[in-house]
This record gives structure tokens, C-alpha cells and sequence, in this order.
């Protein structure tokens, strides 16, 4: 499992969270919106691209082909992403669609929606853009 979480030392731990009018990730000592920021960081973060946990991230920068395929590759691909939330408790299921956008043919559409242990869901919209 790979939690993005950093202990400093045994009482004090720093988190990333991600700033939606930067782009960018940023260290805080608090903890983020815990599912949310971790789908963020799980799709948003190449695959391979941290050395301590090379298999974190997420593969969809490899799709170059739009349509249903497309769509279908996204899903695999974001859904393996997301599968250690799901086993770390965080959510008891995450459900990724994706579709082709219909004013862009080089774009996939796509909605996450985790589901907490509480029931309550917790939804991500974004897209990628294909070649």
C-alpha cells in the first residue's frame, strides 16, 4: 500500500495537498480531504514517477487513442490507480466512468465517485486530453 502521507517523526506528520488554483502540490500539517486529495494525487501523478513507491500513480498519460476504447482504457487504467484507497479502508468502492467528450474529439470525460465506509460519497470530475 502507498499512503502519500510523510512522517517526520513519531508525533508529527506532513501531508500534500493539492491547490486547485495552482496546479500544483503542497506540504501541510494537516491532513487533506483524505479520499479526494488521494484520488487527485493517485491520477494526477505519473506512474513510476516517485522512486519510494514506484508503483503509485497512474498510467493514463499512455492513452493516445480517444472514442470508446479510449474510454474504456481510462477506466482500467484510473480504476488500478485508485485500488489501494480502497484497500486501505479509506473507501469501500470507487466507481471511474469515462466517456468521450461530445465537443472534443480529443478529450475523455471522466467521474470518480468514492464511496466512504460511511455511505456518504465523494465525487471527482476531470478529463484527459488525447492525441
Amino acid at each position: 500500500m502507498h499512503d502519500l502521507k510523510l512522517q517526520i517523526t513519531d508525533d508529527f506528520m506532513v501531508d500534500f495537498v493539492y491547490d486547485e488554483v495552482s496546479g500544483l502540490f503542497e506540504l501541510t500539517e494537516t491532513l487533506a480531504d483524505v479520499v479526494r486529495n488521494n484520488i487527485i494525487m493517485s491520477i494526477t501523478i505519473r506512474k513510476g514517477e516517485i522512486l519510494t513507491a514506484e508503483n503509485f500513480g497512474s498510467a493514463r498519460w499512455e492513452i493516445k487513442q480517444g472514442g470508446d476504447s479510449g474510454a474504456r482504457e481510462l477506466e482500467r487504467i484510473d480504476a488500478e490507480a485508485l485500488q489501494w484507497i480502497i484497500s486501505l479502508g479509506r473507501a469501500k468502492s470507487i466507481d471511474v466512468k469515462a466517456w468521450p467528450a461530445e465537443d472534443n474529439p480529443g478529450r475523455l470525460d471522466e467521474l470518480i465517485t468514492a464511496t466512504l465506509p460511511d455511505g456518504e460519497t465523494v465525487p471527482f470530475e476531470t478529463f484527459l486530453r488525447v492525441v
